[in-house]
């Protein structure tokens, strides 16, 4: 079977081509390398829907697919897929590819034989290291080469095509901070975010800054901002679960550059645990959960290592919606640099806020006038602030306009925007009657 990848934005000529030079952000979501976790895939779906469903009703939406590319993988495994949907009563839980050439395994596959090699330990990026196996029936088989599978062979070829190369050939080199890019892979289960490097081993404890990634600061940043809205553990994999080579977040992170990192869906345990959960935990617990982690995932595309950094600006209040030219609209937004998961390893400090700005159609990335707000308080001191201002409406043309606002902190980071909307219609009392006459 053909992998499938969608990508969704508002389309320009030239855009959702294949072609890393664009300048649009691109944020990118994988699921199911493991076929047997299922409810990744429909996670991903749901995120597909969303953004479609949400174009032209909300702001941020519409602003992040104004300027943003998303780009969607829902079943990485096809075949794998199929091998787990033919079980006669429950699904197989087959992990791994249908690669039946090597070795001589259960078949119909079990939880500890199955033929097919782990897609997630092929990865030709520090392949065959720690919490890999030379067995071929083995479920963390990482195949005869790195890369070998098809399925790897053309994911690469796929990010490739999306990413630029950012990064230097070693592994002490740091992508720059102007990197663009986020990719996350979708997985189940244990409720994680997890970090590069997968391949060290650091037994369950912090990892010291020589098995770190170089980009260590902004990817944990990242994660744990992320780990805010789904309220899972976060860190790298030996940190919090184990070690892993050849995985799809460290080749995108170790030979591209970009800021990447898996999602273990779900709980260890109760109703909805496991691989195959009910299909009502969609509902009640994974996507409401992890929606708002993929919107700012996406957010942050744009430059990950240095807008995870600086403070979050949740939604802003405003006094008008929809008004006449010349009426002065009340923003607030409340701008916090504490949004940081709970849980996890070497969790970053938050710094006071220093400044919040708005800007009027134009973003600031794409060289828009930045326009002050002021502490509700009278001073910008605290981790966390309300920030206000009066926009002025005078001159503004008809229809409807997009205010993006922004927070800086006390180190100089600026976080990632958040759009709303203000609509300006004609004055009824500008009009003049003219009688309509009839000959």
């Amino acid at each position: 079977h053909d992998l499938k990848a969608i990508c969704i934005t508002n389309q320009r000529a030239g855009d959702c081509a294949q072609n890393p030079g664009t300048d649009k952000p691109r944020f990118v979501l994988m699921a199911a390398i493991h076929p047997r976790e299922l409810s990744t895939s429909e996670l991903a779906w749901r995120w597909m829907d969303f953004l479609v469903s949400r174009y032209g009703v909300d702001a941020d939406i519409t602003a992040l697919l104004d300027h943003n590319e998303m780009w969607i993988v829902p079943v990485v495994n096809p075949d794998g897929r199929e091998i787990v949907e033919s079980g006669p009563t429950t699904p197989y839980t087959q992990r791994k590819n249908a690669n039946t050439t090597l070795g001589s395994c259960a078949n119909p596959p079990t939880g500890s034989s199955q033929y097919g090699i782990d897609l997630n330990r092929n990865a030709n990026f520090q392949w065959g290291g720690a919490g890999t196996s030379t067995n071929p029936c083995s479920l963390t088989y990482r195949g005869t080469s790195g890369g070998s599978e098809p399925e790897n062979y053309y994911l690469q070829n796929l990010l490739s095509s999306l990413y630029p190369d950012q990064r230097g050939p070693n592994l002490s080199d740091t992508a720059p901070l102007t990197t663009t890019g986020t990719f996350i892979t979708l997985h189940s289960y244990s409720n994680l975010v997890l970090l590069p490097w997968g391949w060290q081993e650091c037994f369950g404890e912090a990892c010291p800054p020589s098995q770190q990634a170089p980009n260590d600061v902004g990817l944990r940043s990242l994660a744990f901002r992320m780990s805010y809205f789904n309220g899972y553990e976060t860190g790298q994999p030996s940190e919090i679960l184990y070690a892993a080579s050849g995985g799809t977040d460290d080749w995108a992170y170790g030979v591209l550059g970009v800021a990447s990192f898996t999602f273990e869906v779900g709980p260890t345990s109760g109703t909805c645990g496991g691989f195959m959960p009910p299909y009502t935990c969609q509902d009640s617990m994974f996507w409401p959960k992890n929606r708002d982690a993929l919107i700012y995932a996406a957010k942050s595309a744009r430059q990950p290592y240095t807008l995870s950094l600086g403070p979050s600006t949740i939604t802003p209040t405003l006094s008008l919606t929809t008004t006449t030219p010349g009426t002065p609209i009340s923003l607030s937004a409340p701008i916090n640099d504490g949004t940081y998961g709970s849980f996890g390893i070497a969790k970053p400090a938050s710094q006071p806020i220093a400044a919040a700005e708005y800007y009027l159609d134009t973003p600031p990335w794409a060289g828009g006038t930045p326009l002050p707000l002021s502490a509700q308080d009278g001073t910008f001191n605290s981790t966390s602030e309300v920030a206000s201002a009066q926009i002025d409406t005078t001159g503004l043309s008809l229809g409807r306009h997009t205010v993006f606002v922004r927070g800086r902190d006390a180190a100089g980071n600026w976080g990632p925007t958040t759009a709303s909307w203000i609509t300006i219609i004609a004055d009824p009392t500008s009009f003049v009657y003219v009688p309509l006459i009839v000959r």
